[in-house]
Parts: C-alpha cells; structure tokens; sequence
C-alpha cells in the first residue's frame, strides 16, 4: 500500500449467491453440504454439570460421540478457557461480575494421532471445530440458520464444503481506500503530520495484547446469552492465536492474544449514537474509537450488521500513536477524542448469517491492519480469494 498516512482498511465482498450451484444445503449459501446431528443432550448435559462441579474441572475428560460422515467422532474434553485472563470481566447495563468459562473445552479425538478439539458446551449441545486426520469439520447448533422445526438440533460439515466470498473487483474499489484516505488525512492534527519515523518500541516482557470487546444488542440478540457470547468470542481468539503464533515481532515471539474484559449489551440503548439503525462502518467505528481505549492493547466491537460485503474494519497501524495497537486516545483536527486501537467485525453478509469460521478469519485479517502485519494479512486474506488481495494488500 506504500502510503506513510493510516486509513481505516475494509474487506469487501461481493454476493457470492451466484456462484453456488448443485447440490447445495438450502440452510445456507455459505455451506454447501452438512450432516444433522441428534445426540442426547441431556446426557451431556449432565456430563458437563459433573465436570464442573469437579474439584480440579480442568482434569475432568467429558466424552462425546457423534455420528457422521460415515464414521463416529469420539471427542474427549476437557476445559480450557485459555482465551481468557484469569480475571476477565463481563460488563452488562447494571454492573459487572466474573465471566463464567466453565463451559469452554479443548480435547482430542480418542485413537487419532494429531487431532484436536475445541469448542463449548452450552445447554447439553456441543459447538466448535473437530481437526482430524482428514480435514476440519464444524459443529453448530442448526437453529443459527434456520427456524424451521427439524430431528436435528445440529449441523456438522467439513470445511472443504464451505462457499468463501469473492472479493470485490469493480471501480469502486476493493478497500475503498482512496475515499478512507482523505478521511484519515482530514481528521489529522497537523502534530501528526507524516514524518519518518522508527517503529514502535515493544516491552519485551510483555507477550500477551489483552482486549477489549465489546458486543452490541444486535450481536447479543443473535446469540441469545452471555455464555454464548463468550463462547463465540474464544473460537475467535483460539483462531487468531493459531495464526499469529508463529509471527516474529521484530524478534519477539509467543505473542498472543488475551480477552481481558467484555461488554454485552442485551438490549438497545435509545441514547448511544452507536445504535442507530441506519449508520456505516466507517461512522460506527468512529462513534467507538470516541470511547478511551488506551487501558487495552486493541479494542474491537462485534455486530450483525448488513454492511453488503463489509465484514471487517480496522484503523491500521504503525509507528506513533496515530492508529493500531496499543494507540493511546489522542486529539483529532476535528477537536474529537479518539482511540485507534479499534476495529469492528459483523457476522452477517448480504442479509445472510456467516459460519463461524467465516467471522474468525475476518477477525485475524482485521487484526493484521491492527498489526500492520502485511505478510499476515495477505495470508489470511488468501483464503478468500488470493488475485484480488495481492491486488488490494
């Protein structure tokens, strides 16, 4: 992108309706064949209530078999709720308390060299990923994608069978970055001018970028709870964790990624400006940047907004204060406050719910802006379609 200004960066994609033909799953354009999955769940349930009652729960093997795909998965859990500090924070309209992470689980498959498991399980149902020998697969409950009364409370399919978004080619853009450009250099101060600069210094002591998230009631009201909130959001940073693990950060590895506070709101609130029906990505995440984020290292802002091809927006990062990670709040030419350690992901596309594994690689793109992480960017964003982002990034 070679520009030595910041941006907010989107990811566009176009209605991927067209390209999905055959025999497809009518309970979704994004999946193009899954299996149902009918397991007693009270039986797990009562599992899961022995496990937590244990005096060392994280010792305490939960076992699930499922049936599917020809072959019975045997999953053995146990908890892990490493996505988390230790004193991680849920924030609602009355106050806060603990979050409760019983309910997160990490495992293997019996007998299966090499396998792994991850997930949680909320009201005697199990959702999350299986790795196996022959692929990933993916569980989630069925009525995330359809009211309609079945025999299955669950759908299970292989990330093969999954439809990925093309990026947008036309005119307009594929990050609309000349428009995103102006607005970044009108809302500088003249103090941030562009300038050369070294990059920023990091405490090596400190491995791990603790976040802030924050769950807006159109997010909330598609997931139905607290629970189910967290569980979305540790599958979120189990994924960014497995992709950044690797990353050299100017010599500084095991870097990963911690949630150390959350904020739900389960209902709408008439006088936060964010809440607004009708508002752009670019204006929600300025409405949020508004908010001082300088005590987390990113702060990101989950929704289910119908943005038609936006799933992600992120200030991208480099050296100073004017943007990404650990941004401090700062002064806009415009006399507003801001912090630019933000972004936001939606998981809805062209009127259609996103798996999610759709959301989790949007959330680690958007974290490569946070990042200015290019080469990692340009490796999550292959998954969607590899000409167009070597084009874009």
């Amino acid at each position: 992108m070679g520009f030595q200004h910041y941006w907010l960066l989107l990811l566009l994609l176009v209605d991927c309706h067209p390209r999905i033909t055959g025999a497809m799953s009518s309970i979704s354009p994004y999946i193009k064949h899954y299996e149902g999955l009918s397991y007693d769940r009270e039986d797990l349930h009562r599992k899961h209530l022995r496990a937590r009652r244990a005096s060392h729960p994280e010792e305490h093997t939960l076992q699930l078999d499922i049936t599917a795909f020809n072959r019975t998965f045997r999953l053995l859990l146990k908890h892990n709720a490493e996505a988390f500090t230790e004193n991680v924070m849920v924030f609602r309209k009355n106050g806060s308390t603990p979050a409760d992470l019983s309910h997160l689980y990490s495992g293997k498959l019996e007998g299966e060299h090499g396998s792994a498991c991850h997930g949680s399980v909320l009201q005697g149902q199990f959702e999350g990923t299986v790795h196996t020998e022959n692929g990933t697969y993916h569980i989630e409950p069925m009525e995330r994608y359809t009211s309609t009364h079945t025999d299955h409370h669950s759908i299970i399919y292989h990330e093969d069978d999954m439809v990925l978004p093309s990026m947008r080619t036309d005119a307009d853009g594929f990050c609309g970055a000349d428009h995103l450009n102006g607005l970044a250099q009108r809302l500088r101060t003249d103090e941030e001018a562009p300038v050369s600069r070294s990059r920023r210094t990091v405490d090596e002591s400190k491995t791990s970028c603790l976040m802030h998230l924050h769950a807006d009631h159109l997010y909330y009201k598609k997931f139905k709870s607290v629970d189910a909130v967290v569980a979305q959001v540790a599958s979120y940073i189990r994924v960014v964790n497995d992709i950044y693990d690797k990353v050299d950060f100017d010599g500084i590895k095991l870097i990963n990624f911690k949630v150390k506070s959350l904020k739900m709101m389960a209902e709408e609130d008439q006088n936060d400006p964010m809440n607004h029906q009708f508002i752009g990505p670019e204006k929600l995440l300025s409405l949020y940047s508004e908010n001082n984020w300088g005590n987390y290292c990113l702060s990101y802002l989950l929704t289910n907004r119908d943005y038609s091809g936006v799933l992600g927006l992120a200030w991208e990062g480099k050296a100073g204060n004017w943007g990404g990670i650990c941004s401090q709040q700062t002064t806009l030419r415009n006399g507003r406050k801001s912090t630019l350690n933000t972004g936001l992901v939606t998981i809805q596309n062209y009127g259609q719910f996103l798996p999610s594994r759709h959301v989790q690689q949007t959330f680690a793109h958007e974290l490569g802006h946070s990042l200015d992480l290019r080469t990692m960017r340009a490796q999550t964003a292959v998954t969607w379609a590899p000409a167009a982002v070597k084009a874009g990034s």
